[in-house]
């Protein structure tokens, strides 16, 4: 499975009614649709600040969110390594509905049991995308990308990112999202015993979170020189880690080792991570995925 998919039914800092859902599809693996799971309603919340402005200012923010989460992403993926994610989100208010979408993940708004509403695929032969693709020096073949990528935008895809002198927006791939909004009103209606977040579960999730981070660091110190990222995570591996998610396990958790990894080694001040090949690389382009589930 590529795919990943996030509900917050309550938002941090926000007065009761904002929500937030996201469903992610994974190509060339899932690292990008699984960071975008964990990380993109963090940069949503960021975005929107403490006193949203509606509409216009919450449209800013989804599209500021889908960038900065796209460019710290680009901070941990390691260079030359393939892979993206389209994504599809749904932002609740008192007021309105906020769909942000990048890629061909689908949405579809029903009115009475008629479709009032559904988004448009981003695919290299649109116009208006083609005209991006051209501009940035791109190509399209075979109604693909450079004769391979069949979307024209997502999260990740970084080796079409790359065209010099133009935003994140312009490039042959943008994670840039488009957006829509409609003020109808949203009522979910659940059987008696539908499913609550657990508090418990969430607290067992932040303490395993914690936990792992703290491992990470115990690691990188129990040597003279850092080990790379994969040593690590194949170390955590072949340990007894309890309260691991039964899907997944450590994979699950690669995000969050790979980002204790990254903070340790700015904290440190370490410039240069030893790879698994041996070769010294800058601390920033990790030689091994930082986010790699099949390690």
């Amino acid at each position: 499975m590529e795919d990943a998919h996030c509900a917050w039914l309550a938002l941090p800092g926000l007065p009761p009614g904002w929500s937030f859902f996201a469903v992610l599809d994974g190509h060339g693996g899932a690292r990008a649709a699984l960071f975008g799971a964990r990380h993109l309603p963090g940069h949503v919340l960021d975005a929107l600040g403490p006193a949203p402005h509606e509409p216009e200012g919450v449209c800013r923010a989804l599209r500021h969110a889908f960038l900065s989460a796209d460019a710290r992403l680009h901070a941990l993926w390691p260079r030359g390594e393939p892979g993206g994610s389209t994504a599809v989100a749904l932002l609740v208010s008192p007021r309105f509905l906020y769909l942000a979408h990048c890629g061909d993940s689908r949405a579809v708004l029903s009115r009475a049991g008629a479709v009032a509403f559904s988004t448009e695929d981003h695919r290299p032969l649109h116009p208006r995308e083609r005209e991006r693709i051209h501009d940035a020096g791109g190509t399209i073949l075979r109604r693909r990308l450079e004769g391979s990528l069949a979307v024209s935008r997502a999260l990740g895809d970084f080796a079409y990112k790359e065209a010099p002198g133009r935003p994140p927006e312009l490039q042959l791939v943008s994670a840039e999202p488009e957006g829509s909004l409609d003020n109808m009103t949203c009522i979910l209606v659940c059987f008696p015993g539908a499913p609550r977040p657990c508090e418990e579960a969430i607290r067992k999730e932040l303490a395993l979170d914690a936990a792992l981070g703290h491992r990470v660091v115990e690691l990188c110190t129990s040597t003279q020189e850092p080990p790379s990222l994969n040593t690590v995570f194949r170390t955590l591996a072949s340990e007894d880690i309890p309260d691991l998610p039964p899907g997944g396990g450590l994979y699950c958790k690669a995000t969050v080792i790979a980002e204790a990894y990254s903070e340790f080694c700015q904290a440190s001040g370490e410039r240069w991570v030893k790879g698994h090949n041996g070769a010294g690389q800058p601390a920033g382009t990790l030689s091994s995925s930082a986010l790699d589930l099949e390690a």
